[in-house]
């Protein structure tokens, strides 16, 4: 586990304007068009987002979010001698106050289920590995993706407990562009920014 003294708070001014970018940032700073060719901007475009979630990454009924975590890191891609393929991502994972949290990456190898991105928490510990079962594909970041807990262990309250994770608003993170140089098994870490939500059986909370 990465140590927690080695981990710096985000500053508040980071911490907001990341968080106004990754919530409010695609409206309000730069004109989107619908498919009409009409431009989307501020609340209504937040209402689009909203009704693709709903649509596309929805969690099943009978769960409850639990949180919400900023993360702050890189995705990491190999070079396969053709393409670029994700081989791993890293980051770590703030609250709303701009304090460590936890961290994220990817198992070494996939799960008895298929599950390969983790995601841990420092104090109490818990972790919870996922696999993708829906995207929402981002045209300058890397996708929305809603993933079902495939492992989750440790307290509870935490990671202990999830059944879904969502990950939201994106920044970033995308391979290197057409007509990037590259040898093959050559390494490229994409920095990103996004938000994680979990989620839990509404059960868990009945007996809490």
């Amino acid at each position: 586990m990465m140590e927690l003294s080695k981990v710096q708070p985000l500053s508040g001014a980071f911490l907001l304007m990341t968080v106004y970018m990754l919530c409010f940032g695609c409206g309000s700073m730069c004109r989107v068009c619908n498919a009409a060719g009409t431009p989307v901007t501020g609340l209504t475009h937040v209402a689009n987002l909203t009704e693709s979630i709903d649509n596309i990454l929805e969690v099943p009924g009978g769960n409850k979010v639990q949180q919400f975590v900023l993360a702050v890191g890189h995705q990491i891609y190999k070079y396969n001698g053709s393409v670029w393929v994700l081989a791993n991502a890293t980051a770590i994972l703030y609250n709303f106050m701009g304090q460590p949290v936890g961290h994220h990456y990817f198992l070494n190898e996939a799960d008895s289920a298929g599950g390969q991105p983790t995601w841990e928490s420092y104090n109490p510990i818990s972790r919870v590995t996922g696999r993708a079962i829906a995207r929402l594909p981002q045209a300058d970041a890397v996708d929305w993706v809603l993933l079902k807990a495939t492992t989750a262990k440790g307290n509870g309250k935490c990671f202990g407990s999830t059944t879904f994770i969502q990950r939201l608003y994106t920044q970033n993170g995308l391979p290197p562009p057409n007509g990037f140089i590259a040898q093959e098994n050559d390494v490229y870490e994409s920095p990103y920014v996004t938000m994680y939500s979990f989620w839990r059986a509404e059960e868990v909370y009945k007996h809490q």
